[in-house]
């Protein structure tokens, strides 16, 4: 499998007129794109031929990739596709001859490196996903020898549809190699090709178990997934495909981390619970993969702008354009006209109110497992913030609340700190909970050799191993508001533990979602997010602060995703009056966006809005309560 940290996404599109003109389309210009995009439009509109220009350019560079490299001597061979192709034409002027291929190559690169703005812009690994859901060749049903011929055409084969005959047998054939290469008295095998069964099987195993939460066990010689035979899975429609997807992507040596997932019209093949099923384990697995999906079901739609209200693209009459500015025009496409549309906004005020209802039922459950893994904005503002320290020596960052360490996951993952974290950052987890002890621990180890002193509980230890004033920022990335506020005082003021961590120009960096998603208990009093107003009155900032002691990173620039850096001086004006201030101010910006969403149409979004800033209203009442003069 590829590199944990190998990146592929793509920033931007551009593909121009004279390039499309043969598909009856204008320019493409797409640009701002996420994890997730998704292109809507009426039947024959040219979606499917946008994804299909994408999946081309992707093979196509791929195989520039591999021919480049097969064509270069070893020992000329540089590190990537366009110092590889530069090589190799001085390679054949050295031995005065001319590759009619070079050129070909040459141009072929430069019209895809026009077209895309990458993440790494030497990788386009489009796969096409087909969302189908037919069954799957059970290997118990076939000669054991015709097994592995039947795996070895997830490598060669480039049609989805061929994933249900390879997707078992493929499971199969990898597990029996791997117990034939465990077995040392089978002699016919070397030591390389034993290492190379073992870590094929390994890497196909651990896919499985992160898309589909089960190992692969076995029994009497044969695979078993959830402790079922292969001839008595009954997976669902979304295992299945997710299975398939695993198989396929290790097959041609891909991963979840450098691909792009390319899903024409799924609606036809998947129910819409299925279609989102799907999407959201590979969004939550993994940060770095890509979803390019073209569709004309209104439930998929809603689903995709209500995790990015950017991911929504417009395709009509040869022009695309951004779904937020054409709102109107992809429900009059995809529903007919404004009677329908106006019949569907009757039946969808309904879930407003359930919304607003589910944010209330889930606040009064403990909080799950927040974001901070690779690509996450989040850990992205973290990343950059850490890499705008001007440091003598490599910074040192604490992290607060580190949970199962996944912010160190989502640095690892940034540009600027890829294949490099251990030499340019010092990182030190503390978690008050024990909880995921083993699992931050290995997720250290990943990246540093000398791992201990790197985990702590105990504050004592902490301070024991690293005195005082060690740390050049501290970070809470979604901690703040799961931490009882009236501890904010001890844990942030000036004799707090932070305050001595943090050295004296050290900074305490607040990550927060602004508008949690799901409600949640932290707390006896629920939670309490603080906006950059409060803040301001938490920490007594003026003007003259603002900047050298105080400023703010918008992830999405629309507010939501934010991350407030707080100079250490700061931590010591926090007092009972400024706590008293910023809950006040919080208070009233609740009040201030409750009666703005009121005026608003009563969408999904607008109840889950509602029902965060009722429980923040309420929450807020039940703390003034136990405060006198509050």
């Amino acid at each position: 499998m590829a590199a944990k940290n190998h990146m592929s996404q793509i920033k931007s599109i551009n593909f121009p007129a004279n390039r499309l003109s043969d598909l009856g389309l204008n320019s493409v210009k797409m640009t701002g794109l996420g994890k997730l995009i998704v292109i809507a439009g009426r039947n024959g509109a040219g979606k499917s031929r946008i994804l299909k220009s994408i999946l081309q350019d992707g093979i196509d560079l791929r195989q520039i990739i591999e021919v480049a490299e097969n064509m270069v001597p070893i020992n000329l061979r540089p590190a990537n596709v366009e110092t590889s192709i530069s090589a190799l034409r001085t390679y054949d002027l050295q031995v005065g001859k001319e590759n009619p291929n070079t050129n070909g190559l040459v141009c072929k690169l430069n019209v895809i490196t026009a077209a895309y703005d990458l993440a790494n812009p030497h990788q386009l690994n489009a796969v096409e996903f087909f969302p189908k859901s037919d069954g799957l060749m059970d290997p118990e049903a076939i000669a054991r020898r015709d097994i592995t011929q039947h795996a070895k055409s997830a490598s060669t084969s480039m049609e989805p549809q061929a994933a249900a005959n390879y997707t078992l047998p493929y499971l199969q054939s990898a597990q029996d190699s791997y117990y034939e290469a465990k077995n040392q008295a089978v002699e016919t095998l070397s030591q390389e090709e034993r290492d190379a069964a073992i870590e094929h099987y390994e890497g196909i195993a651990a896919l499985v178990e992160l898309l589909l939460h089960t190992k692969i066990g076995r029994k009497d010689r044969s695979i078993t997934l959830f402790g079922r035979a292969t001839g008595d899975l009954a997976l669902s429609t979304g295992q299945t495909i997710l299975l398939k997807l695993a198989v396929r992507l290790h097959a041609q040596e891909l991963n979840l981390s450098n691909t792009i997932a390319i899903i024409d019209e799924p609606e036809n093949h998947l129910h819409p619970d299925a279609v989102q099923e799907i999407i959201e384990t590979l969004i939550s697995l993994s940060g770095n993969l890509q979803i390019i999906i073209a569709t004309h079901s209104v439930p998929l739609i809603a689903y995709a702008h209500s995790v990015d209200s950017r991911a929504l693209w417009y395709l009509s009459d040869g022009m695309i354009e951004p779904g937020t500015k054409q709102t109107l025009s992809v429900l009059r496409s995809l529903l007919g006209g404004p009677e329908q549309i106006d019949k569907l906004s009757s039946f969808l005020s309904l879930p407003a109110e359930l919304a607003a209802s589910n944010f209330a039922v889930q606040s009064l459950f403990p909080p799950g497992v927040h974001g901070g893994g690779e690509g996450d904005p989040q850990t992205e503002q973290v990343a950059r913030g850490i890499n705008a320290l001007q440091r003598a020596e490599k910074p040192v960052l604490l992290d607060f609340g580190a949970g199962k360490g996944r912010l160190l996951n989502g640095i690892a993952s940034y540009a600027d700190f890829q294949g490099r974290v251990a030499e340019a950052l010092d990182y030190i987890a503390f978690d008050v909970s024990k909880s995921d002890e083993q699992a931050c621990k290995q997720t250290i180890r990943d990246y540093y050799e000398e791992s201990t002193n790197r985990w702590y509980c105990k504050r004592t230890d902490l301070f024991e191993d690293h005195g005082e004033n060690f740390a050049d920022v501290v970070v809470m990335c979604n901690v703040l508001h799961e931490i009882e506020p009236f501890d904010w005082i001890k844990i942030l003021g000036k004799n707090s533990d932070i305050f001595k961590m943090l050295k004296p120009d050290g900074e305490l960096l607040i990550v927060e979602d602004q508008l949690i998603p799901v409600g949640e208990k932290a707390h006896k009093n629920g939670f309490l997010v603080l906006d950059t107003l409060p803040l301001h009155k938490l920490f007594r900032v003026g003007n003259a602060d603002k900047g050298p002691l105080f400023w703010k990173d918008d992830a999405r620039k629309d507010g939501r995703l934010t991350a407030h850096h707080v100079k250490r001086e700061l931590l010591e004006r926090v007092c009972l009056e400024s706590w008293k201030d910023a809950i006040d101010e919080q208070h009233k910006i609740s009040i201030e966006n409750l009666q703005r969403i009121r005026a608003e149409a009563p969408t999904y979004a607008a109840g889950r809005q509602s029902g965060f800033y009722l429980q923040t209203i309420g929450n807020i009442a039940l703390i003034r309560s136990a405060v006198p003069d509050a």
